[in-house]
Formats: C-alpha cells, sequence, structure tokens
C-alpha cells in the first residue's frame, strides 16, 4: 500500500507503506523513495494469509498475552527493586554500584520490550493503552513522539537507505553508510565504536532527541512543526529524569561529585550499550546493503523484498535473551509485522521462513549473539575504509531460504 504525501502546510506527515499518519504533525515527505506495488504481491498475500490464520485457528490476539504482561510486570519490579536498594540507607556502596548496574539493565529491558512494543501498536488493540505505556520511554529519557517520527517512520519506512534512514545517524563519529564523508579516524571506529555505544542513552537524554525537535528537517521529512503536546511531554519526560537520575539521589544519599558519577555514569553506560547493541545487530552486518537514495526515487525491491535484504535476526535460539531484549534479535519478523506484539515472533518465524523459501527470497540469521557481533565489528571496519562503496546487493549469512511479510495489522500507530 503505498502512502499519501501531503505538501507543507498539512497536517500530518506519512510514513509510507505499513505506517499510518501520526496525528498533529505538520510538514513533508521530501524523500521520492518509491517502492513496487507489493502489497499485492503473492508472496504479500500469502504470508498475510498464512499470519491471519495463526492467530485465527489458535483464537489468539496478535497483541500482548499473559505472558507479555508477567514479563512487563518483573521487568518493572526490577527495575523498581535496583532503584530502592541504591538509595536504601546503610547500604555499602559496593552493592549500591551493583544496583546500578542492575538499573541500566532494567531500564534497557523495559524500553526495548515495554516501550518499544507501545510506542509501535503492537502491545495492545487499545490506541490509549500503548500511549501510556509507549510514555515508559519519555521517562527514562526518549520521546515517544520523535521515536514515532523517526525509527517507526523513516526507519522502518526506508531501511538502510542514507541518509532518509535516521538510525544511521550517528553524525561525523562513525561511518555507517555512503552520505557520510569518510575522516581519517574512521578507519579505527571498530575499535573505538562500542565506547560511542556506551554514550547513546547520554547522548539520546542532552543531545539527540533536542536537536530533532528543533531541526526543520529530519531524515525523509521536512518543513517540521511539532504539535505542542509533543513538546509538553518531552519537557515533562526530561524533568522527570533530571529528578530521579540526579536530585534524588544527591538529595537521598548526598555522594561526593566522584561517587555520585561513577554511578551515574555506570547506569548510563550498560543500559546505552546494551541497547545500542542489540539494534546495531539487526542491520548494520556484512551481508545487508546499505544504500544510497536513489536518483530516480525507484528502489530495486518491492518493499517487502527491501525490508528482507535489509534486515537479519540473530540468536534466534536463545530463550533467555529472546525474552529480555523483546524478541528484537526477530528482527525480520518485527520489520515485517511491526503491529504484533514481539512475544509472538518466534511463533511467527517458520512462517516467514517457509515462505520466503517458496517465493525464493532471503532470510538473513545468525546463529549466535557472537556470530552477529564479529560481523557487526566487520561491517565496521569496511566503512572505516574511505573506499567502501556499501550499494552492493546483500549476499545470504546462512543457508536459511526465506521471505518477509506485510504488516498484518496496518491499523493506526497508536
Amino acid at each position: 500500500m503505498q502512502g499519501e504525501t501531503k505538501r507543507a502546510g498539512s497536517r500530518r506527515v506519512v510514513f509510507g507503506p505499513g505506517h499510518s499518519p501520526t496525528p498533529s504533525v505538520e510538514g513533508r515527505v521530501a524523500a521520492r523513495v518509491r517502492f513496487g506495488a507489493a502489497a499485492h504481491s503473492p508472496f504479500a498475500v500469502e504470508v498475510r494469509a498464512a499470519v491471519d490464520a495463526y492467530f485465527r485457528e489458535r483464537g489468539l490476539s496478535p497483541k500482548a498475552n499473559g505472558w507479555m504482561v508477567v514479563k512487563s510486570a518483573i521487568l518493572l519490579a526490577w527495575a523498581a527493586a535496583s532503584y530502592v536498594a541504591i538509595l536504601a540507607p546503610g547500604v555499602p556502596w559496593t552493592v549500591r554500584w551493583l544496583a546500578c548496574v542492575s538499573l541500566g539493565f532494567a531500564c534497557a529491558g523495559i524500553g526495548m520490550s515495554i516501550g518499544h512494543d507501545a510506542v509501535h501498536g503492537a502491545y495492545s488493540r487499545r490506541r490509549r493503552l500503548n500511549r501510556v505505556l509507549g510514555l515508559v520511554m519519555d521517562v527514562m529519557g526518549a520521546s515517544s513522539y520523535m521515536w514515532r517520527l523517526t525509527h517507526n517512520g523513516a526507519h522502518h519506512t526506508y531501511t538502510n537507505i542514507d541518509p532518509v534512514d535516521t538510525d544511521l545517524d550517528y553524525g561525523s563519529v562513525l561511518r555507517m553508510g555512503p552520505s557520510a564523508k569518510p575522516r581519517f579516524f574512521h578507519r579505527w571506529q571498530s575499535h573505538y565504536a562500542f565506547l560511542v555505544y556506551a554514550l547513546v542513552v547520554l547522548y539520546w537524554i542532552c543531545v539527540r532527541d533536542i536537536r530533532y525537535f528543533v531541526r526543520r528537517r529530519v531524515g525523509p521529512y521536512r518543513d517540521l512543526r511539532h504539535p505542542r503536546m509533543a513538546w509538553t511531554a518531552f519537557l515533562a519526560g526530561r524533568a522527570i529524569v533530571v529528578t530521579y537520575m540526579i536530585v534524588v539521589p544527591l538529595v537521598v544519599l548526598s555522594p561526593s561529585w566522584w561517587q555520585f558519577a561513577i554511578g551515574f555514569g555506570t547506569t548510563a553506560v550498560v543500559w546505552g550499550i546494551t541497547m545500542a547493541i542489540v539494534f546495531q545487530l539487526a542491520h548494520f552486518v556484512e551481508g545487508l546493503p546499505m544504500l544510497p537514495l536513489p536518483a530516480d526515487g525507484l528502489t530495486v525491491d518491492d518493499f517487502f523484498a527491501h525490508q528482507l535484504r535489509s534486515t537479519a535476526d540473530f540468536a534466534t535460539q536463545n530463550a533467555a535473551l529472546s525474552w529480555y531484549v523483546g524478541g528484537l534479535n526477530f528482527q525480520i519478523e518485527h520489520h515485517l509485522f511491526p503491529k504484533v506484539c514481539s512475544v509472538h515472533y518466534p511463533a511467527l518465524r517458520p512462517i516467514v521462513r517457509e515462505l520466503a523459501a517458496r517465493h525464493g527470497l532471503p532470510y538473513y540469521e545468525f546463529p549466535t549473539l557472537r556470530s552477529a557481533l564479529r560481523s557487526h565489528v566487520a561491517y565496521l571496519e569496511r566503512w572505516g575504509r574511505p573506499e567502501a562503496e556499501g550499494a552492493e546487493r546483500a549476499r545470504p549469512l546462512a543457508p536459511a531460504s526465506v521471505s518477509p511479510s506485510l504488516p498484518v495489522y496496518p491499523g493506526r500507530m497508536p
């Protein structure tokens, strides 16, 4: 399904195939990337029917089930217990530091599971509940509104198309795609990239969202004007973050400056590097193409084939990892079914694989977390070389044969 583009002065911007406009956003989509009419391709029709049948025959909802609710409660309780342990009286500083580590992992888990599903509209059929649950992103320092615009909109529509995929935006620090100007220090980016990832949360809180809010041009969007409620939620979220991450610990514990810096820094680093690595392994690995913006605006692939060729799964047989990262190691399933709750991705994977093989479409997958990390390092090394072009077509990463799927429940974005 092709999106409708509204010009400047309209009250919405289009996200693209499978995504609905965000209400009250004023602006226009300048990136004229067109995909084939894949909504009616044999594969798209067949995979939609197969996934519909999976839920219908089992009497299941594509949204969160009881296990997801229990998981959400565990993650929230984990974060709360860690925070209490940090502030509790009479606790040795070593234990407080370990609680800071624990809080970082808990916050990353909440963001990847509850926040990510809710902002995609995958947690509940009720739009308002998704909005409320999505606010966990705001109280952790990331604007849920801006996430919808840049991640749901730009990244999920223009995946790995540089520079309109905003997930490629690391400024000049890292070179992730063809539009980034090569710099002499990029040759060492495979060595320092993980230090950059460790600062992602601090950068997000202090720089990225602020920069996106004040700019009129973000990724594929131009002439942006954000609604007042988005600004209000953004500022309120930052105030909450400053209160519980800085003010409360300083008032309750009265730590020395270096104790506070170590505690705060530990939580931010653990939180940031965990989330950054998980998201990087889905797209920034060897074998996936990093494409420049097409000169004529027309991609070689249709939308669904493009999502398959530009996305990879990893460690899908690791049950503990899958639970913790909110199914984000099933990125192929997520990109094809963004409005289906992540708790269902393991069950959808065989459906997607079988139909992809039948239609001659690729399915890229790394068997373990370690193999995906090795490939990401190789990707960084390749793009650190000035001659890297990266527009070559992808080759299969594993002998698995498979294909993508169209968002099965493409209702309005929450």
